[in-house]
Parts: C-alpha cells; structure tokens; sequence
C-alpha cells in the first residue's frame, strides 16, 4: 500500500491531539457512568419539642404535652394541650423518610450540641473550654464550647471528599474569642451608630466562618440567640446555595433560629429586619410570614401557631427547589433540634431530640428506629454513606448509625449506651436506664446549701441548682425543680421504659444497687480520656 507523504505528515501532526480528545471522552463516560455523590442537608432547629410535631407519640415521649397527659406537674402551661399543626411538607417528610424516637443531643443548650455536630467531639475537648479550664478543676459545660479555626470538623472532611460546605442561619459557636456586636431589636439597626458597628461585625464574622473555619458559603447568619428573626431571608440564602453549587456534591448546614421557646407567634417580624442590618427591598423566598398566619388560620382555626406553618413553608419551598434543581432524588435531609425545652440545662430527657432522615435511595418510607443514637453520630454516618464504606478516621467520638438501614451483617449496629454533659453534670443512657452524676466543686456546694437553708427558713423556693447561678426565676433556671421532683439529688436513676418523665429516682432503692453500680462504672469508663475531674469518676 502507498502512503502519501503530506498524509503521514497530517496523520503524525494530529496524532497527539487525537490521543487527547480519546482519553478524554474516555474520562467523561467514566465520570457519567460514576454514582453522584449524594448531598447532605442538615436542618437543626432551635429547641424543637417532640409535642410540636404531629407524627409523635407524646403520650410516650418526654414532653410537656405527654407530662401533662400522665399527671406530671409542669412549669408549662401553653402547650399543654397539643393541637393539630398545620405543617404539611415536614409530615411528608416524615412519612417518606425514617423517624428516631431514641435519638439523643449531647448536651441541653444550644452550643455544646453545635460544636457535636460539626465536630462529631464530645464538647468537653473544645479548645475554648480547654482553655479557661483547669486541669485540677471540675469543667464546666455552658455556652462556651466553641469551635477553633485550627480544629478539624466536618467541613474540612467535606473538603477532602470534593465537596463544597454552607452554612446558613444560627452560628453560636463563637468568634475565636472575639465579643462581636448584634443587634437586639429592629431599633439597634436603625440606629446609626449601632448599624456602623452591627454590620461592620457581620462581615468580620462571616470572613471567620470562610476564611478560618472553611465554609465555601456562609450567609444569613444569626450569631447568637434571635431577637430578630427574618425566616424569609433565611430561605432566599439557601435557595441561593443550592442554585450555586448544584452541579457540585455539596453539604449545608442550616441552623434554624426557630421555634427557640416553642411556636409563640407573639411578635411582628419585619422582613427588612435581619442580623446584617436592614434590607433595601423584601427577600425573594416564595413564602412570608402572613400566608403562613393566613393557611393556619384557614386549616386548624388556630390563631397562635403560626410559626409551624412557617417553619413548614421553608420546608416546602427548600423541597421544591432541590426538585427544580433535579437534586431531590439524591440528597439526603436531616430534620433535627439541638434540644428540646423541657429540662433545658440539664442531663434529663431534653437530650432526646426530634430526628427525621430524608434519603429515597436508602431509607424505606415511614420506618420508626428505637435504637440509641447521638448527634456526634452524624459525622461518622455522613462519611460512610459518602465513602461506601465505614471510615477509618479517628478525630470523632460517634458511630455510624448507617447499618441500621444496610442489609450487611458484617455491619451490625451497637450503642450500648450514651453519654450527655452540661454544666457540673454528666450522664448515661441505656436502652433502660438512665443515671445522672451532678458533682460540682465545693465552692458551689456550700452556695447550693446555704440557698437551701435560707429556703428553710424564709419559705421561699430554692434558686440556685447545681450551676450554681441564681438566674432570678421564681425557683432554678428554666423551672426545672417543677417538672423534675428529684432535681437536687446528687444521684439519679431512672427506668426510662416507666418513667419517660424521670419522676421516681431510684438510684437509694436497694433494689436497683446492681443496676445503678453498672451504670456507675459506664460511667468511669467513659471519663478514662476525661482531662478534667468529675468527683470519684474522674479524680
């Protein structure tokens, strides 16, 4: 055969780019031919109780609701009849996914439980804790245990899979020590002093949660507790997110400043209003506040929970875009709460907490999961279901709870038990069980028996409980010596499988000595790696 010269010529000259343009579609059939990776939203509201949602038992439940239900004296009285919510797209949620009745936070106040999410660390190793404690001394757990730039968390494990990472909504983990200024009151904003310093802080928070913590999108952020609440703005942000970085597997965290002291829709929100300052025109969320007041009206006749439906409509419209978006089918939604009311600042039932988990491709419709599980779980759960199989990292104290909705008995689930912590208190919880350890130092010792003989003596209720602070409520914080009759023993036991309401303290029952020394001893063994001391458990 001959070959023309000019031909070998042009044949040899394009040879290379020809070997290009094959592996090169080689790569995209690969790559289309690859599972997407599945996206992650988690949405943590803010003190969710089990009695404000429709599709629990409260009657079963630890609740205000299911308290009151069984007799239980309560300092609440607003929710104690629980009324039909109208909330739609969450009981859709609900009905299409898996819902926990056994699922616990690690802590009852809204920091401590944030820092467990996104670090999958038990909140006593946070470095800001670490450092205005003492090695000698008996930590204590509040609002104080905030996230470090230099610490690793789920953004940066997000990262190294090659995803993107967003945060929307309530922050609360801190500023690297630094105070910020934000406003209390619509008032603050207009303001022109205040507004200068309100959103010159805005930006410096927002620069933190990129620049040092890694989010690739951080917008519509409430730093601490919400004295304005813009749910409107909040959506708009996450509407954004999604339509940026739909073509990228990607993980959001959404942390709802709602319903924080449950849904009393008691105030008059201005959808200008927002934590950045006022906005020059109202946010394009697709929902508002009044047609929330209008349909709950219309379908439950009720004129005070208004702020379900609210919540809800953010829920439809976040499912409608993922739809919009094709990203419905493969992303997985975690609906949760950091804690619920009843018990807030303490080691009681308010640690188990609402959880729903949204992902078709994985999760049989409507199934109810009883075992034990921790929000520090979810970090763990996330990576597996991500890396198709069990990670072998070790900078987070949870457990995938991803074998529970696997078919693999090479991976059985087991939680023997779980461990909580606030203030000078730490617990285990068993399937059965539960025991409470409050040791606090000395020093607040003789303050609580001072309050207490002055009790005696004046007839007045005790103020001061095992923080140590007297938050001037008619009794200790959060009323909690009203709906906990055993509140001030030092040691508490209680069968969780007939008193859910933790009303009958069993730990001075001989009967229950070998229940209450294996507890004592879960316990010891969980405070081996404790740096700090904790009475005879870690000395």
């Amino acid at each position: 055969m001959i070959h023309n010269k000019n031909s070998i010529h042009l044949f040899t000259r394009f040879l290379p780019f020809m070997l290009i343009f094959i592996v090169t579609a080689c790569h995209l059939n690969k790559q289309e031919n690859e599972p997407k990776k599945p996206n992650i939203i988690v949405i943590l509201c803010d003190d969710l109780d089990f009695d404000e949602l429709n599709f629990y038992n409260t009657d079963t439940l630890p609740c205000y609701n299911g308290a009151s239900k069984h007799g239980v004296e309560s300092a609440q009285v607003e929710t104690l009849t629980k009324p039909p919510y109208y909330m739609p797209h969450i009981d859709k949620l609900a009905k299409k996914g898996a819902i926990f009745t056994r699922f616990y936070a690690n802590s009852s106040v809204c920091t401590p439980v944030r820092y467990a999410l996104l670090t999958g660390r038990h909140s006593y190793k946070s470095p800001f804790l670490v450092k205005e404690s003492q090695e000698d001394s008996i930590a204590f757990i509040k609002w104080n245990t905030y996230i470090s730039p230099n610490e690793y968390t789920v953004v940066n494990a997000m990262h190294k899979r090659g995803y993107k990472a967003g945060i929307i909504g309530k922050w609360h983990n801190g500023l690297n020590g630094r105070p910020i200024y934000f406003p209390h009151n619509k008032d603050d904003i207009l303001d022109s002093a205040n507004s200068l310093k309100i959103k010159a802080d805005y930006k410096l928070l927002i620069s933190f949660l990129q620049d040092s913590l890694g989010f690739d999108f951080a917008g519509r952020i409430h730093y601490d507790n919400p004295f304005i609440l813009n749910l409107e703005w909040i959506t708009e942000g996450t509407i954004e997110f999604i339509n940026k970085y739909k073509k990228n597997p990607f993980y959001l965290y959404i942390a709802l400043p709602l319903p924080h002291a449950q849904y009393y829709d008691y105030k008059e929100w201005d959808p200008l209003a927002t934590p950045a300052g006022m906005l020059n025109k109202n946010p394009n969320s697709k929902h508002n506040l009044n047609e929330a007041r209008e349909k709950n009206r219309e379908k439950t006749g009720n004129e005070h929970y208004s702020m379900a439906t609210w919540i809800d409509d953010f829920i439809g419209v976040l499912m409608k875009t993922l739809k919009e978006t094709g990203l419905d089918k493969n992303t997985m939604i975690i609906f949760t709460s950091d804690q619920q009311t009843r018990g807030k600042f303490t080691c009681y039932e308010t640690n188990r907490i609402p959880f729903i988990l949204y992902y078709p491709p994985l999760v049989k419709k409507g199934i109810v999961i009883g075992d034990l599980c921790q929000i520090n779980d979810l970090v763990p759960t996330i990576l597996e279901l991500i890396d198709g199989k069990q990670s072998q990292e070790d900078w987070y104290d949870g457990v995938s709870f991803l074998p529970l909705f696997l078919h693999d008995n090479n991976r059985i689930y087991t939680r023997d038990y779980l461990y909580l912590e606030i203030g000078y208190s730490k617990a285990i919880v068993t399937k059965e069980y539960k025991y409470i350890a409050n040791r606090p130092p000395q020093k607040i010792l003789d303050i609580m028996n001072n309050n207490e003989q002055e009790s005696i003596r004046s007839g007045k209720k005790r103020q001061i409980g095992w923080d140590g602070y007297d938050w001037h409520w008619d009794g200790v914080v959060y009323h909690n010596h009203r709906d906990f009759p055993c509140y001030f023993d030092k040691d508490q036991l209680y069968d969780l499988r007939k008193d859910v309401f933790e009303q009958h303290n069993l730990s001075y029952n001989s009967l229950y000595a070998p229940v209450l020394f294996t507890m004592k001893n879960l316990l010891k063994k969980e405070m081996v790696a404790y740096p700090y001391k904790f009475g005879e458990f870690a000395p």
